[in-house]
C-alpha cells in the first residue's frame, strides 16, 4: 500500500519503506515520536506537554524532547542501548518528528495519514525539509510517571 507516498516523498521511492498502520486522526508525528498514540500534540491547539515552550519552533520541539529525557546526538546511526528521535524542518520551522526503531529504521506518523517505517533520509525533501536535529536518550530512560499534558488553544501560544 503506497497511497501516493512515493509521489509526495520522492526519496521514499529510492529507499526502504513500509506502511505499518491505517490512517488515523487520533495522533500526529510529535506524539508518535514521543511514544503516544492517543493524543494530537501541537502547541497551537490540541495537547502539549505542560512545561514545554508553547510555540511552533525548533526551540519548542527541542524543549518537548528534553522534557522526555533526550539530548542532542551526534548521529542518526543505530547505537545499542540508545533511543533516538529526529526533527525535520527548514531552519527554525520544524515540520516532522520521527523515532528510531530497534532495527535502525525509523517510524513516522504522516499527519492524519498512515504510519510508516523508513530510512532517515526517506522523508527529506520539499515537504519536510532536512533533518535539523537528532536527539537521544538511554533506552528505557523515560520520565517517571505520565507527562502532564494540557489542552492548548491558539490564544495560549506565545505571541498570540
Amino acid at each position: 500500500m503506497d497511497d501516493g507516498l512515493r509521489t509526495r516523498y520522492p526519496r521514499l521511492a529510492r529507499s526502504h519503506f513500509v506502511v505499518t498502520s491505517p490512517p488515523s486522526e487520533a495522533y500526529n508525528c510529535i506524539a508518535w515520536a514521543a511514544g503516544h498514540d492517543t493524543e494530537w500534540w501541537d502547541p497551537l491547539g490540541f495537547w502539549w506537554p505542560r512545561d514545554a515552550l508553547a510555540e511552533w519552533s525548533l526551540r519548542a520541539m527541542l524543549d518537548v524532547f528534553r522534557i522526555l529525557g533526550y539530548s542532542p546526538a551526534f548521529t542518526g546511526e543505530l547505537e545499542t542501548g540508545i533511543e533516538k528521535i529526529a526533527i525535520y524542518g527548514f531552519e527554525n520551522d520544524p515540520k516532522h518528528v520521527t523515532r528510531q526503531l530497534e532495527s535502525g529504521h525509523w517510524t513516522s506518523k504522516l499527519g492524519k495519514n498512515v504510519d510508516i517505517e523508513h530510512e532517515l533520509d526517506g522523508l527529506c525533501g520539499s515537504k519536510y525539509g532536512e533533518v535539523l536535529m537528532v536527539m537521544s536518550r538511554p533506552q528505557g530512560a523515560r520520565p517517571r510517571g505520565p507527562i502532564p499534558l494540557v489542552r492548548r488553544g491558539v490564544a495560549d501560544a506565545v505571541g498570540a
